[in-house]
């Protein structure tokens, strides 16, 4: 039996010995501890001042009041579309200075 062969039939005799009964002993204490947390006599119980407002009363602003007026999303268009126009602009002259750039080179290296 060669070094690396005894390697491996030592490797899985320490799964075979440690490994699976740890892994089914991790799974029984997960399952455990999962089953003792969701237990409704574990769960707090519910406060007597908790109680569901009307929708006028919330203290917070109704999902239907959160909309941008129009006003706003045309000004966040076309403030994109500047953005948009200036990228391309930026990225056209740096296209420009390459291409200038690599016609210099060429001309100053003499082929042979």
């Amino acid at each position: 039996m060669t070094g690396l062969q005894l390697l491996a039939t030592w490797a899985m005799l320490a799964l075979a010995v440690f490994g699976i009964p740890a892994a089914a002993i991790g799974w029984w204490a997960g399952r455990r501890a999962l089953r003792r947390t969701l237990d409704p006599g574990n769960l707090p119980p519910v406060e007597v001042g908790l109680r569901i407002l009307d929708q006028d009363t919330a203290p917070t602003m109704p999902l239907s009041q959160c909309v941008e007026p129009s006003s706003l999303w045309s000004d966040h268009q076309a403030t994109m579309a500047h953005h948009d126009r200036a990228q391309r602009a930026t990225r056209a002259q740096y296209d420009r200075d390459l291409r200038q750039m690599i016609a210099e080179a060429q001309d100053r290296i003499p082929y042979r």
